[in-house]
């Protein structure tokens, strides 16, 4: 499924940049279309159907001229913005990834549509890293052999699952979006979880994915149960055309950890 987003932006030459990107990495997954008059916008979205709106901050406009259930964000200057007028808003300069993400992420909490991948099903190796306390390494070595595996040509992804989780200490990547996200949108049963995990995981600087720590360790020792992990590793397996997947203490009260 193709995400139909239409780009309201007064300054061409970045609309002409983000537009040859889009269309040349993420053409199977992004459908541009792209404006600098907000009239020329307004006639399309007349007879044409979009996902998402994306709106220079600085353009007026009046939000009963586009369509009601149709999802809105703002294009900002700045880092650090999250919302605008209510909305969310996307950082323009940044790596183009990273506002595909962003797009993921939003399209993902508001649409009603189900979107589903199932690439090499259930053909991901999980290997298990288990201790019987804490202090013991186990981290340590779930994450060298995630970076080792990496380091072989080989597609993973770390999952740590850990109450205080250490993949940021391992770990540095790009990206907004941490556990406490996902976890929020598997107890909220969203519709497009898949898509949901797909906005959230960084890529590694060793060559490796991963998602970054949860914001509080609450969310994943309280809110996280047996059943919200089988639905997520599933996902997980489906969506991520893998190898490896490392698992420290797969799902543990005291200790819970992997790479995928």
């Amino acid at each position: 499924m193709r995400i139909r987003v239409a780009i309201i932006e007064q300054d061409t030459g970045y609309l002409e940049k983000i537009t040859n990107v889009f269309n040349t990495r993420y053409t199977e997954q992004v459908e541009i279309h792209a404006f600098t008059v907000m009239n020329r916008a307004i006639e399309f979205l007349k007879s044409n159907r979009v996902d998402m709106i994306l709106v220079d901050e600085q353009i007026e406009m009046q939000l009963k001229m586009f369509p009601s259930k149709c999802n809105l964000a703002y294009l900002v200057d700045s880092m650090g913005i999250e919302s605008v007028k209510g909305y969310p808003a996307i950082c323009k300069f940044q790596k183009v990834d990273l506002i595909y993400k962003q797009i993921l992420s939003i399209y993902s909490e508001n649409s009603q549509s189900v979107s589903e991948s199932h690439l090499n099903l259930g053909g991901s190796n999980v290997i298990a890293f288990m201790s019987p306390a804490g202090g013991t390494g186990t981290s340590s070595m779930a994450a060298a052999c995630a970076m080792q595996c990496a380091g072989r040509g080989n597609n993973v992804l770390y999952l740590n699952l850990e109450k205080f989780g250490s993949s940021d200490v391992f770990f540095s990547g790009e990206g907004q979006f941490t556990m406490s996200d996902i976890i929020f949108a598997l107890k909220g049963r969203k519709a497009n979880l898949a898509m949901k995990l797909q906005s959230c995981v960084k890529k590694a600087t060793c060559g490796g994915d991963f998602f970054s720590t949860s914001q509080t360790a609450l969310d994943i020792d309280r809110d996280i149960c047996w059943g919200h992990f089988c639905r997520w590793l599933n996902h997980i397996k489906t969506l991520f055309t893998l190898k490896k997947c490392c698992d420290h203490k797969a799902f543990c009260k005291q200790k819970r950890k992997g790479y995928i």
